[in-house]
């Protein structure tokens, strides 16, 4: 759940009923299509639900890779949650730990990274 942003989770919600409201507002009057809306919920929440996880399963990919390119030698830039900016890299005496790059006691986590 650590790649999963608080963030997503909440636009997912709100997205979600804010859909859900604009087909049951939109259907009131019509009790024949009843099936119809229901099937468009149900497939709408299904895609709702997979988002977050598709994000997590693309950040999980970027922090693979920055991994990946860090074992080799490469430098990156990394931007922490408040803002700061770190130059990452073996010579500067960065490890891999979970999914950070860390030095001292600095966290930095690695799908935040981007290549120099």
């Amino acid at each position: 759940m650590s790649f999963i942003s608080v963030e997503t989770v909440k636009a997912v919600v709100l997205l979600f009923f804010a859909i859900l409201l604009s087909i049951v507002s939109f259907g009131k009057n019509k009790k024949n299509k009843y099936k119809s809306y229901k099937t468009k919920i149900a497939f709408i929440t299904l895609i709702l639900i997979a988002m977050p996880f598709v994000e997590a399963y693309s950040l999980k990919s970027d922090m693979e890779l920055n991994f990946k390119q860090f074992t080799s030698g490469t430098s990156f830039i990394c931007i922490n949650n408040n803002s700061h900016s770190y130059k990452v890299s073996k010579d500067s005496c960065w490890n891999k730990e979970g999914i950070y790059f860390n030095k001292d006691s600095l966290l930095v986590r690695a799908d935040k990274c981007e290549e120099q």
